[in-house]
């Protein structure tokens, strides 16, 4: 990665935490810087920043001790001695990680720094115990990333299916709705038909009474007019 522009954005985000009057996230920013200039041998500036953490971070208690996850700051500064030949300073900060080697990260550093420690010392059984825990370590972290892996392809594997699942009861439902839909305009489409037919039907049938009603008012007003002049025939004729 480019080192230079991640010291420039380091030295911004500080800026702008202490912009806006936190000094504590503004020192938190120097973790990755001290680590940098101690690999880089620059010793009096990693000294300036170390100081600078530990008394503004507000990540250590009255004992010095760090906050839980913040751990990794023991193996930074243990290498800072390290590089400054003060080796059982060195060593009483990489063994403040032997609490914490739960964490394989924590358990790498432990084992990476007394291997140092005693690579200066000429220890080869050391050497070797901590190679070998460190080996392990390392084997250890592996198999977790394998299983974190597994873990992550099994989950999109799931997904995956789901998802398969989601679009297969999707288009279940659209061809349903869509069924739905036609069978609800037959349905309709019948309705009026049915309509339409009894309506002319019953309009036909009241063409049909109303011709029927007028044709019998006809036939008796014919047969009253029958009558009138049959009632007048028989009047003439008597007389």
């Amino acid at each position: 990665y480019d080192t230079a522009k991640v010291i420039e954005i380091i030295d911004k985000t500080h800026q702008l935490y202490l912009i806006y009057g936190d000094t504590a996230k503004a020192a938190q920013t120097y973790s990755t810087l001290i680590e940098y200039n101690v690999n880089r041998g620059q010793l009096a500036e990693a000294r300036r920043l170390i100081e600078i953490y530990e008394k503004e971070s507000g990540l250590f208690d009255n004992q010095g001790n760090i906050q839980f996850l913040h751990e990794i700051y023991y193996y930074i500064k243990g290498t800072y001695y390290l590089r400054c030949h003060q080796t059982d300073s060195a060593e009483y900060y990489f063994r403040r990680l032997q609490p914490y080697v739960n964490d394989e990260n924590n358990a790498l550093a432990l084992y990476e720094g007394l291997m140092d420690i005693y690579q200066q010392h000429h220890n080869a059984d050391s050497i070797v115990k901590y190679c070998r825990l460190y080996a392990s370590a390392l084997d250890c972290q592996a198999n977790t990333r394998r299983i974190e892996t597994i873990h992550r392809m099994s989950q999109l594997y799931d997904y995956s299916r789901f998802q398969k699942k989601a679009e297969v009861e999707e288009v279940a439902a659209a061809k349903a709705s869509a069924l739905y839909q036609t069978v609800l305009t037959l349905i309709i489409l019948a309705v009026l038909v049915l309509y339409g037919v009894y309506y002319r039907y019953h309009q036909k049938k009241i063409r049909e009474y109303a011709l029927l009603s007028y044709n019998l008012d006809r036939a008796k007003n014919e047969l009253a007019t029958l009558q009138d002049e049959l009632s007048q025939t028989k009047v003439e004729l008597k007389a």
